[in-house]
């Protein structure tokens, strides 16, 4: 059997390095944005969070957007996002939200699943609306139509 060249065993080694160095530098990303989200709640009652959110996209933005993963957290008061890369965060107060819906696409984007769709209204008030690829759908759907129930009967 003939030896690998010096070559050949640097550009398998640098075909190599982002698939290694990736997850580890998306793994540290990811902690460091948790720690910041739950520094922004320190005392408050989170009702739901997860670090697995595939944003969407904001109605209001046009078509030219970023979709990412991010943190997306609720309390009793808000749901707020963080993506991940960047420093794209939305807060949306609960008594803002006018429906929640789980279509198949938002924007033409689709991964074949359902999406939590928020639409509320914005500090201008006007109609707007976020999604994301979340896991438990149902729990979140659940917990955002009891809030938006509450807020509606104050």
């Amino acid at each position: 059997m003939e030896h690998l060249s010096f070559g050949v065993v640097a550009i398998i080694l640098l075909l190599l390095t982002p698939v290694i160095v990736t997850p580890f530098l998306y793994h540290r990303l990811k902690t460091r944005r948790a720690a910041e989200v739950l520094a922004h709640f320190d005392g408050r009652e989170l009702l739901g969070v997860t670090d697995r959110a595939n944003f969407f996209g904001q109605q209001s933005r046009g078509l030219v957007q970023l979709r990412g993963n991010g943190i997306l957290a609720l309390t009793r008061t808000e749901l707020y996002f963080r993506m991940l890369a960047g420093k794209f965060t939305y807060t949306i107060p609960v008594t803002h939200i006018r429906d929640i819906e789980t279509p198949r696409s938002f924007k033409g984007r689709s991964i074949l699943k359902p999406l939590l769709k928020v639409v509320f209204d914005d500090e201008n008030g006007r109609e707007d609306s976020l999604a994301w690829y979340v896991p438990e759908l149902p729990r979140w759907v659940e917990a955002l139509n009891a809030l938006k129930q509450q807020a509606t009967q104050r």
